[in-house]
Order: structure tokens, then C-alpha cells, then sequence
């Protein structure tokens, strides 16, 4: 398995080492604290040692490429703009809006709030992570990480298509009108609702994994295989069902998510950070592979770096450090990932 996931590993790398910011009429080589709005013509560059920190608004015709970091309140991305993601994002929220408004994520986003509506699009070969997702009339394709720490809703006319690993912290609704497709298992760790479109793919079986309540009123299995495993087990398949059902089975699938294939890579998604907030110290509790731990502000400033070898919980020490809102990063061979935290004194 390692000898097949290295060159996949190694070309992933090079996707995001290489990858180039062109065209551009404004460049963001250092922190640039101020807020932006990309029109007509423009393309915004944030080069890979460039810290974006103000809210950025794009508009019809502009675009915003994306090779360093922004850690800022506002992403908009209106109808007709562009977001091209190949570092690091951090954002309370990204709104994703209008026809051919498009966010193209090939790195790391972390937010509060996503969102995709009216006609809009996002492209994910990275790693989302988010605390709520929202979305309607519109098109997600996800081929890596979409993780929800909290609830993942989907809106009328919102089309969905999953070949990656998305999971759900607590709910996931899919509303009427709505079409969620999916080749693999999505573990769902509270409730699931359906009153749209849950489908899978014609050859083998994709579905979800559900720890809490499963009610269905809308279709399961419009034109593939779809597998529902609740862990309550209840007699028909499901809690409740007045919908229809069309070749579905019950916790007979066992293709897992994972991003790209690359599974090893995509466990750097679930480290933890705690406690927040914190006033002395702030552990880490990271899985094997981790490299190392930095710490920043909000301005990109590294203000500690803790190396890793064998251990799997990390200590950084903040009690020197003023009170405020920080960014802790864990980085391994071939992906990285970041969490927003508070030192409170």
C-alpha cells in the first residue's frame, strides 16, 4: 500500500509546490492588512510569503489566486469572480455567490461558515474543513477532504457530488429539490434527514455511516447503489421512511472516504487542539507522520515552532504570549492543517 500511495503522494506535492499564480495586477508579498475588493481585470496575487488579513470581496471579472496564506473575518466570491486556493485560508466566513461566482480549493481552507448559493461553484481536491455548511442552487464537486464539524445542509436545487471523504460532526440534511451522490460511506455522528436525492454509483456502493436518528421522505438510490448503516440497527433499515427506496442496502458497504486515495494524508485533519482557550499551555493531540507544530498570529507572524518525533500529544507553551486570537498549523510530509485558537488570560 505505502509503495502505490508514494508517487500519489509525491505528485500531490508537486500540485502544491509548483503551482503558479499568473496574470496578476496586485501582488501581496508581505502581511497586507487591508481589505479588498477585486473587480473587472484584476487578479489579486497573495504570493507564497504573503499574509492577507483584510476582508476580500470579489466581483464579476476578478480573481484572487492564492499561493500564501489569508486569515480574515469575510471571503464574498460574487457572480462572475474566482478564488483560486493553493495555500492556507482561515475565514469566519466564505460565501460563494452568483452564477459563475467559483472557489477552487487545491490546498487548505479552514472556516466557520460555508457557503455556495445562487448558482455558484466549488471545486475541492484539497481539505475543507468548516463548522456549518450551507448550500443552494448550486454545485459542489468533491474529490478531497469536506469535513463539517458541526451540520452539513443541503438547499433546494443544490447538487452535491462526492468521490472523496466528507464527514459530519453532528447533522446532515438534504432538503427537497436537493441531489447528494456519493461512492463512498459519509460517517454522519448524530442525525440524517432526507427529503431530496440520495444516490450512489452505478458500480459498487457509496452511502453513510449514521450514529443518531435516520428519516427519510424523499428517494434513496435514484439510479445507483446506495448503502443507509444506522447503528441503532432498526428493523427496517431505517427510524422512519415514507419515501421510496431503490436498491438499497443496509450496512453491507464497506467502501471508506478518503481523499485522493490518500488516506495517510487526510488523518492530518483530525488533530486537536485544547484546550480553547487556554492561558498556560496548549496541547496537541496529532496522529503519526506529524513533522512539526507552528503557532502564529493573525498577521502570519510565527510566534513558536515545536518540532515532532514519535510523540502524538504536544505541549506549546503560552503563557509569555499576550492574549489573543492565534493559528496553530500541525504539518506532515504531504499535507497540513490548522485550527484557530484563543490565549486567554
Amino acid at each position: 500500500m505505502k509503495k502505490i500511495l508514494l508517487p500519489i503522494l509525491l505528485q500531490l506535492c508537486g500540485v502544491f509546490s509548483f503551482a503558479q499564480c499568473t496574470s496578476c495586477t496586485i501582488n501581496i508579498t508581505g502581511n497586507d492588512p487591508a481589505d479588498r475588493v477585486v473587480s473587472i481585470g484584476q487578479t489579486l496575487c497573495i504570493q507564497s510569503g504573503g499574509t492577507a488579513t483584510g476582508r476580500i470581496l470579489i466581483s464579476s471579472g476578478g480573481k484572487v489566486c492564492n499561493q500564501g496564506h489569508i486569515h480574515t473575518t469575510n471571503i464574498l466570491v460574487m457572480a462572475g469572480g474566482e478564488l483560486d486556493n493553493y495555500g492556507m485560508i482561515m475565514a469566519d466566513s466564505l460565501l460563494v455567490t452568483g452564477p459563475s461566482a467559483v472557489l477552487n480549493n487545491y490546498s487548505s481552507i479552514t472556516d466557520d461558515r460555508l457557503a455556495v448559493t445562487s448558482g455558484g461553484t466549488i471545486n475541492n481536491t484539497g481539505a475543507i474543513t468548516f463548522n456549518i455548511f450551507g448550500d443552494s442552487t448550486c454545485t459542489v464537486t468533491n474529490q478531497g477532504s469536506f469535513i463539517a464539524n458541526q451540520d452539513l445542509a443541503q438547499g433546494y436545487g443544490a447538487t452535491f457530488n462526492n468521490t472523496g471523504r466528507v464527514s459530519v460532526g453532528r447533522d446532515f440534511y438534504n432538503s427537497t429539490g436537493a441531489t447528494f451522490t456519493t461512492s463512498c460511506m459519509v460517517s454522519v455522528q448524530r442525525d440524517w434527514y432526507n427529503t431530496g436525492v440520495i444516490d450512489g454509483p452505478v458500480s459498487g456502493c457509496g452511502g453513510f455511516d449514521i450514529t443518531g436518528q435516520s428519516l427519510n421522505t424523499g428517494t434513496i438510490g435514484a439510479s445507483g447503489h446506495v448503502d443507509i448503516c444506522d447503528a441503532g440497527h432498526p428493523v427496517f433499515g431505517l427510524d422512519g421512511n415514507t419515501g421510496t427506496t431503490n436498491g438499497v442496502t443496509f450496512c453491507q458497504c464497506t467502501t471508506s472516504c478518503t481523499a485522493l486515495g490518500i488516506g495517510e494524508a487526510d488523518e492530518f485533519l483530525s488533530f486537536e487542539a485544547y484546550p480553547n482557550p487556554a492561558s498556560d499551555v496548549i496541547y496537541l493531540k496529532v496522529p503519526a507522520g506529524v513533522q512539526s507544530a507552528t503557532l502564529t498570529d493573525m498577521l502570519g507572524q510565527v510566534i513558536a515552532v515545536q518540532p515532532v518525533s514519535m510523540q502524538t500529544r504536544i505541549a506549546i507553551p503560552v503563557a509569555s504570549i499576550v492574549s489573543g486570537i492565534y493559528i496553530v498549523t500541525v504539518q506532515g510530509t504531504a499535507s497540513r492543517a490548522s485550527r484557530r485558537v484563543e490565549i486567554l488570560r
